[in-house]
């Protein structure tokens, strides 16, 4: 299997117990009583992998008791979630992956378990309609012990897996139900600002610009200064600003988004984004240093790839690079039909129906003075807060397990 080939990357023994343990918590090894010379194998074996990976000892502790069949399943599970995040924090998405599987196959009726194998699915999986069906499991089991928090945060998620299928009114009742639950139920006002946040994506999309920059204005309010997700909104309302033609202004905001520390997936789409927004300004230089960037991290991390190649190959066609346009445009139709992310798929097939023609994409000759004007308003006010969102008054804090399964 492919988990193989990353497990191969860490020691023998190491390997040998994190392979073990997510097989058996899988159900893929026989229940049976280990013998006094099999128990004292298997906790020579756990030994030695916390002594080749401290950082994971009282995981392995916690597992050992586990593999001998006398482990509360809890404290399994939680020890599964952490090496999962460890394996995330090292760039071994296939060991997260059924890391994150193999505690909420222990604990079926715990919903942040639910919502943290949604969320891995989601990020690192092939098929996001499995991460649809943790998402699924997570919201009635959230609601049944009224755990609003990860409620909110499960329809989050399956509102962007709606979204990824194209779905986007199934999406936006989700997102919407989201942002009640944050007002009136968890009581959390930044999380209906990241509502707001995915209701501006959407809008975005379907052209609706007036509806966009009134979640735009909400999401900001809503924010705390250190939001994780405030590069993120910046980027998305410079997706804004090139929808409506905006290109310049778009790029100059989407510079500034890059200079933040963002994670290696964010960097894939934010790059492809900013190179298209450069070449929509005819800014043919520009445009080959973000999709560098794109094409030097995309294979690595390739959680946006349909839609950063589709932006790569919006931006070809602007600059009349008719090969790369093509070649870009069915790229992103190949990765979307196999990872199921067909929110890419309209973008791409239009570059590929008007391959060669003088007006390439579509844009909105309906913006009216008042609204250009509103988004120029929104621009400085976004450039403050990314400025800022890291400065010398962040503080690092160790989120609880429902914040560390947001979706």
């Amino acid at each position: 299997m492919a988990m193989l080939s990353q497990l191969a990357e860490i020691d023998d023994e190491s390997g040998w117990v994190l392979w073990y343990c997510v097989w058996k918590a899988g159900g893929s090894l026989p229940h049976q009583e280990l013998s006094e010379h099999d128990q004292q194998l298997v906790h020579e074996r756990f030994h030695q992998a916390g002594l080749t990976l401290p950082e994971l000892r009282a995981e392995f502790e916690a597992l050992e008791g586990f593999a001998r069949g006398s482990s509360d399943p809890a404290a399994a599970a939680e020890a599964m979630f952490n090496i999962a995040e460890w394996a995330t924090a090292r760039h071994l998405p296939l060991i997260a992956l059924h890391y994150t599987e193999a505690a909420a196959s222990l604990l079926p009726g715990n919903p942040s378990q639910a919502l943290a194998a949604g969320r891995t699915n989601r990020q690192y999986g092939d098929l996001v309609s499995r991460a649809d069906t943790y998402y699924e499991r997570a919201i009635p089991l959230a609601r049944k012990i009224r755990n609003w928090r990860v409620y909110v945060r499960a329809h989050l998620g399956k509102g962007h897996i709606r979204k990824m299928l194209g779905d986007n009114g199934d999406a936006r009742a989700h997102f919407f139900t989201a942002a009640r639950a944050a007002r009136t139920l968890s009581g959390e006002k930044w999380l209906a600002g990241q509502t707001q946040h995915d209701l501006l994506v959407l809008a975005a999309e379907e052209g609706n610009f007036h509806a966009a920059m009134m979640y735009a204005e909400r999401a900001l309010d809503s924010y705390p200064r250190h939001h994780h997700r405030i590069p993120g909104l910046a980027h998305d309302f410079a997706f804004v600003l090139l929808r409506m033609g905006m290109y310049a202004e778009a790029a100059a905001l989407l510079d500034r988004v890059m200079q933040t520390r963002m994670p290696p997936p964010d960097q894939v789409i934010g790059w492809s984004t900013l190179a298209h927004a450069a070449a929509g300004a005819g800014d043919g230089h520009r445009y080959h240093q973000a999709s560098g960037n794109v094409l030097r991290l995309v294979d690595l991390f390739d959680h946006h790839a349909a839609a950063a190649f589709a932006n790569l190959a919006c931006g070809a066609q602007r600059l009349k690079l008719w090969g790369d346009a093509e070649r870009y445009a069915l790229r992103s139709l190949q990765i979307a039909e196999q990872r199921q992310q067909t929110e890419a798929i309209p973008a791409a097939r239009d570059v590929l129906a008007t391959l060669g023609g003088d007006h390439p994409m579509h844009d909105n000759e309906a913006i009216t003075s008042d609204l250009r004007h509103r988004a120029i308003k929104l621009i400085p006010a976004l450039t403050t807060r990314v400025v800022k969102w890291r400065d010398a008054t962040y503080r690092i804090r160790k989120p609880r397990i429902q914040e560390r399964s947001s979706p």
